[in-house]
């Protein structure tokens, strides 16, 4: 995916992560989620360009992985109509 341009992030919290409403994706983008309680695979973290958390408030701090696609993909697809719109 890289070699054809692609930024690949990882949707994980980590001491790396960015937040998802700060982050800017390079588009294309191509997504990793990990498992809901082990994360993504070692390896597959190294391949990242780009590791992003989704910010939440109070105890608990993961989401099951269809949710947290949901909101990723929507706050993608928000900030990819914006670019458009905004170049033209």
């Amino acid at each position: 995916m890289r070699a054809r341009g692609y930024e690949i992030a990882a949707i994980e919290t980590s001491v790396r992560s960015v937040d998802l409403f700060d982050w800017r994706p390079r588009f294309p983008v191509c997504l990793m989620f990990g498992h809901e309680v082990d994360g993504l695979r070692p390896e597959l973290l190294g391949l990242a360009d780009t590791f992003v958390r989704i910010p939440m408030l109070g105890v608990k701090h993961s989401l099951n992985v269809a949710t947290a696609g949901g909101v990723v993909l929507f706050e993608l697809l928000r900030k990819y109509r914006e670019l458009v719109r905004a170049s033209g």
